[in-house]
Parts: C-alpha cells; sequence; structure tokens
C-alpha cells in the first residue's frame, strides 16, 4: 500500500504517464478490516491519497484526541508500507514466569 500526499497527487500521476505500468481508478480496498473507497491502482498496488496535514514526521495529539502537525514537523510526500504491518506497539508487559510448585493448572512451567 502506498500513502501519498495530496498536494503531491498530480505529480505522481505525471510521472507515472508513460511508464509501462497500469493504472486504474475507483476501486474499493479492505485493508487490516478498514474499507477505502475510490482507490487507484498502480500495477495493482493500491494507492491511498492523503491529506496533507496527516502527512507529517511529527504529530501533537491534543487532549479531545484530535491530531495536529508537531512543532518543526515536515512533510512526508509518499509512504509505502506493507498491508499487514502492525500500526504501533503502546505497551509491553514484563514477562512472567510461573514454576511448577507456582503453577496450579499443570505440573510444568508456565510464561
Amino acid at each position: 500500500m502506498v500513502l501519498v500526499n495530496q498536494k503531491n497527487r498530480t505529480a505522481f500521476l505525471e510521472a507515472a504517464k508513460g511508464t509501462y505500468h497500469d493504472i486504474a481508478f475507483g476501486f474499493s480496498v479492505s485493508i487490516n478490516g478498514a474499507l477505502y473507497e475510490n482507490v487507484m491502482m498502480l500495477d495493482d498496488l493500491p494507492c491511498i491519497f492523503v491529506h496533507q496535514s496527516r502527512m507529517k514526521t511529527v504529530v501533537a495529539v491534543q487532549d479531545g484526541g484530535g491530531i495536529l502537525p508537531g512543532e518543526g514537523a515536515k512533510d512526508i510526500a509518499a509512504l509505502i508500507t506493507h498491508c499487514e504491518t502492525p500500526l504501533a506497539v503502546s505497551r509491553l508487559d514484563s514477562i512472567k514466569q510461573f514454576g511448577p510448585e507456582e503453577n496450579q493448572f499443570f505440573d510444568g512451567t508456565s510464561i
């Protein structure tokens, strides 16, 4: 999947002209359970055009949940990622190990 900054849409399409790549519009694509309408496909690769305010290197999350560009944020022109890429790891729990004497379910070690 390619996320393309909306302000670079024209340049992206101009660069794709005259190549051997197959470009088609108007597709519906489901990625990680989210449905995207009117997607451009470039050789079976979904390209989603994203508003330029969301394509920043630094974001600040407001108390109400809104997102604004952070201080010193730069524009991202395009972002190529695999559709199955995890979004983020927000918290890691420490691993707990229970030996056979502590484990009540079976006679063995449990993690």
